[in-house]
């Protein structure tokens, strides 16, 4: 009897197939003009494969014969899905996203924070879009018509009247790019005091720790725009007026001669 049930179990759990969460999951979701949502996941597992797990439904799915709205991941020239998890031997992927019936314009979202707090064996040190749109509207002089999605959380995407005059097919890159010198690029973060943080008319920024004290610092909106600009000539420390800037959130760009920082802060 009691390996009856365990037959009957069997079986119905290859019936039912079988999920579960992958070691680090990293989703795009977005937003159109109609308030119609959609999301795509990416990530990678220790026992993802190259091709298709159904274990984490990283599976072709048929695109739905309507008019709703639809973001997906272009496998192939004829598969598409929403989940694609790559194996740990995988450290860099790239892969064009799709959509269809979408409204302009569309907001795209993510979390950054995930990019940084992970588990996973090497460090994601890279994150871009790219497509026809960011040819003209990129947001990091170190990548030029692309969209660095580690200094921000979301993106505005309009539309446009160059090239394909749209944002989908867009190409998503993530993950480790050995030639992207990690450590030079966090050099800053531990040198950087920035108060008080929310903030009124003034940011304090104290550097310490460099021999350079010649930089540039940007107040950009998440959009990537560029709000106020400041040159600073052999200082440590400096007071900025946030004088014209609404209340809310914002990034300060810090650009010395061979690094860069970003830091989220709060104007109240």
């Amino acid at each position: 009897m009691k390996k009856r049930y365990l037959f009957i179990f069997f079986l119905s759990f290859l019936l039912k197939g079988y999920s579960q969460e992958p070691d680090f999951k990293f989703y795009l979701a977005f937003v159109d003009g109609s308030g119609a949502k959609d999301t795509i996941w990416v990530g990678w597992d220790s026992i993802a494969t190259s091709g298709y797990d159904p274990i984490f439904n990283d599976t072709p799915q048929s695109l739905p014969n309507d008019s709703s709205f639809r973001v997906y991941i272009k496998y192939g020239l004829l598969d598409s899905g929403k989940v694609k998890i790559n194996p740990y031997s995988n450290t860099m992927v790239g892969m064009n996203i799709d959509a269809q019936n979408h409204v302009y314009p569309i907001t795209m979202y993510w979390d950054t924070t995930l990019m940084n707090q992970n588990a996973l064996p090497f460090v994601i040190n890279q994150a871009l879009l790219n497509n026809d749109w960011f040819f003209f509207n990129w947001n990091d002089p170190a990548y030029l018509q692309q969209f660095n999605m580690m200094i921000t959380d979301s993106v505005q995407l309009p539309s446009f009247t160059w090239g394909s005059q749209n944002q989908f097919p867009m190409n998503f890159l993530m993950g480790y790019n050995p030639n992207v010198g990690v450590n030079e690029a966090n050099i800053l973060s531990q040198q950087i005091q920035i108060f008080p943080n929310p903030s009124g008319e003034f940011l304090n920024i104290y550097i310490e720790g460099v021999i350079d004290y010649n930089y540039t610092v940007n107040v950009k909106d998440f959009v990537g725009r560029v709000l106020k600009k400041y040159k600073i000539n052999n200082s440590k420390r400096v007071s900025i007026s946030l004088d014209g800037l609404q209340s809310g959130a914002y990034l300060l760009e810090i650009i010395s001669k061979n690094n860069k920082e970003v830091i989220k802060f709060i104007k109240k």
